[in-house]
């Protein structure tokens, strides 16, 4: 307490006025620090046009979170002006990280609509797992119908043979539960480790936790011992003491019906992680317009900043670098929009348009091809204050024939008017600048070095670990005391589709589960028809039967089943992933 710690990236010193507790890692505010808001600047805190970070608000008791939003809902006209079309939405906390508003403009959000899908899957397997207790139930009819009838003789009613069957159903369901809990809570900290997450089930379950895990339990035995228990109780006293063979043949067809169910399921999931894992290789493959191999960045600080073309031309000279250059954000990770507006503009509005500054080189840095004029360059000076180059898109969308030369108009708060005039300079390939999931914008690169807080280094392939101890001893001349911290591009990239990547690895387990129960439930079913066939295998063998021939007699059935199940399952995965696709 009381200690003065400086904030170096700032260049500015802080007092520690408190010590909080860790944030639990389930929260979406993660930090180390927190400061003032007005460490920010008056200036930049004064512009309503500018502020757009999160507002957190504890309302009184009492208050109707909608009327308080009704109520809010025209303060940036009034602020900014009537043209001004954001209106603020207020969202509970509880709601932020699956419902993140900013996110889920377009529709549902991305990880609600994985929290769905993955209970989906696994409401799926927990059916596939009822479907063996049902038919392997029904298939031992025989031996449990001489007990009903004996049961029914003595008295026994048919709702009590119900409950009997029943509550056999729901004790197996409670003791997996026992058997689950323990298997999920040795595998927690692996799949913690594998997802990023720190989820916890018996150290942080909760009252509404448990009494969920009992209702899907209670629910499952209760479904899994429905059709046995009135299949069963339906059996006649005098029929099955009589005729055993009777009731063993009744409900094939509904066991029938129950296995193609559950092989539609299971080869609906190996599509699914078939397309999964091809659209993995796609994005991996996939040419973003710019080249994101053999580049590392880093962040810069106010040292380096000062600095940056000295440090540029040092290493340059160095052996294994073809290009350094800096920028404001990874140009793959472009999240800024600004409104643009242009002499000859058919529309009353400024166009949206995404925007980044950069440095010197920084086209040739990422190989993105200029295709119309030139890129930025030190032999015109004015091309630091009122030069800028714009993408494929933007010039297409402007309608303009030659946009060179083209004065544009940029609406950034931060900016003086006098510095928000551009000349278009140059017009470069279209090139992601954000991930696949989103369409090409129209893109606009000017240079303001204020902002740019990363440096890039562009590497020669072969020389990387001596070039790399180069780079961090260039580094630590220019900026000392300041540590060297790195990553190459492509990595940047891969993170992007983290999700995508996880979605494959969960999509493996779950087809190689769904597989494995679907054919245990036919091996066991397989295994007992095989058993109650075993006087008839006998004759056919007595008769002169191979043993091909009769694999093939009992074969028969159950690959039909398969194949009928294939024929369901392929146009509901290409429907399916037809809209994951899209």
């Amino acid at each position: 307490m009381g200690k003065v710690v400086h904030v170096a990236r700032e260049m500015k010193d802080l007092k520690v006025t408190g010590i909080m507790a860790d944030v639990p890692l389930n929260s979406h505010l993660q930090f180390d620090m927190v400061s003032r808001i007005e460490f920010l600047g008056e200036d930049r805190l004064a512009r309503w046009e500018e502020w757009s970070g999160p507002n957190y608000l504890l309302l009184r008791s009492g208050v109707s979170a909608a009327d308080f939003e009704a109520r809010i809902s025209d303060i940036y006209k009034k602020n900014i002006g009537e043209e001004e079309t954001y209106v603020p939405v207020l969202q509970p906390l509880t709601r932020v990280y699956l419902y993140d508003y900013a996110r889920s403009l377009s529709g549902t959000p991305e990880r609600v609509k994985r929290v769905t899908l993955f209970s989906v899957v696994a409401a799926f397997i927990l059916l596939m797992a009822c479907i063996n207790f049902m038919n392997l139930a029904t298939a031992q009819s025989t031996e449990r119908a001489r007990e009903v009838g004996m049961r029914k003789v003595i008295g026994a009613l048919r709702k009590q043979v119900v409950r009997q069957f029943l509550g056999e159903a729901v004790l197996i369901a409670l003791l997996s539960l026992l058997v689950a809990l323990v298997l999920v809570e040795s595998a927690l900290p692996s799949f913690n480790q594998f997802t990023g997450k720190a989820m916890a089930l018996l150290s942080g379950a909760s009252v509404s936790l448990v009494l969920m895990l009992v209702l899907i339990t209670l629910g499952t035995g209760l479904l899994a011992g429905s059709y046995p228990a009135l299949f069963l109780s339906a059996f006649q006293p005098a029929q099955t003491l009589k005729d055993r063979s009777s009731s063993g043949s009744r409900g094939a067809a509904v066991r029938k019906g129950l296995i193609v169910v559950q092989f539609s399921i299971s080869v609906c999931l190996i599509i699914c992680t078939l397309v999964v894992a091809s659209q993995l290789r796609y994005i991996q493959n996939r040419d973003l317009g710019l080249d994101r191999d053999h580049v590392l960045y880093f962040w810069n600080n106010p040292l380096l900043m000062m600095k940056f073309d000295t440090f540029r031309n040092s290493l340059v000279a160095l052996p294994g670098i073809r290009h350094v250059t800096s920028a404001a954000q990874l140009p793959n990770q472009v999240g800024e929009n600004i409104g643009m507006d242009w002499e000859g503009n058919p529309s009353d509005e400024l166009m949206s348009v995404d925007y980044t500054v950069v440095d010197f080189d920084f086209f040739k840095t990422f190989d993105i091809p200029v295709v119309q004029g030139r890129g930025f360059s030190r032999e015109f000076p004015t091309d630091v204050s009122s030069a800028c180059v714009i993408n494929e898109t933007a010039a297409q969308r402007m309608g303009l024939d030659d946009p060179l030369g083209a004065m544009l108009y940029l609406a950034h708060p931060a900016w003086k008017e006098s510095f928000r005039e551009v000349r278009v300079i140059g017009v470069v390939k279209d090139f992601h600048a954000r991930s696949l999931h989103t369409a090409i914008r129209p893109f606009v690169f000017r240079m303001y070095k204020p902002w740019t807080s990363l440096g890039f280094v562009k590497i020669e392939g072969m020389q990387t670990q001596a070039t790399l101890e180069r780079i961090q001893s260039a580094y630590e001349e220019a900026a000392p005391g300041f540590p060297f911290s790195y990553e190459f591009l492509s990595e940047a990239v891969n993170r992007q589709y983290m999700s995508e990547q996880r979605l494959g690895s969960l999509f493996n387990v779950f087809s190689l589960l769904s597989v494995v129960i679907a054919c245990l439930g036919l091996f066991g079913l397989a295994s007992y028809t095989t058993e109650q066939k075993t006087k008839e295998i006998g004759i056919r063998k007595v008769l002169g039967a191979s043993v091909t021939g009769i694999m093939r007699l009992t074969a028969r059935d159950f690959i039909r089943w398969i194949a009928l199940a294939n024929v369901i399952a392929w146009p509901l995965a290409y429907y399916g992933m037809h809209l994951w696709l899209r």
